[in-house]
């Protein structure tokens, strides 16, 4: 990375493109999700690492409070 930035720059410039796809699948990721069996789960686990680890915690928040399964 130079030091004035260009390569946080770059990535920042990414994120309207990567909602964009995210917003376009949408409604082909709830098809799936939509077919789970999600009765038949006991618990689900999670693993993360650096940054990653603020999305899986919330997602942990998500399965627990909206599908009622134990998350770790």
């Amino acid at each position: 990375m130079s030091s004035n930035g260009s390569l946080m720059r770059a990535e920042i410039a990414q994120i309207p493109g990567i909602f964009q796809k995210l917003a376009d699948r949408a409604a082909a990721i709830t098809a799936q999700v939509e077919k789970l069996p999600l009765d038949s789960f006991d618990s689900v686990i999670l693993l993360a690492r650096g940054t990653s680890d603020n999305a899986a915690l919330y997602l942990k928040y998500l399965i627990e409070t909206k599908i009622g399964i134990p998350c770790g």
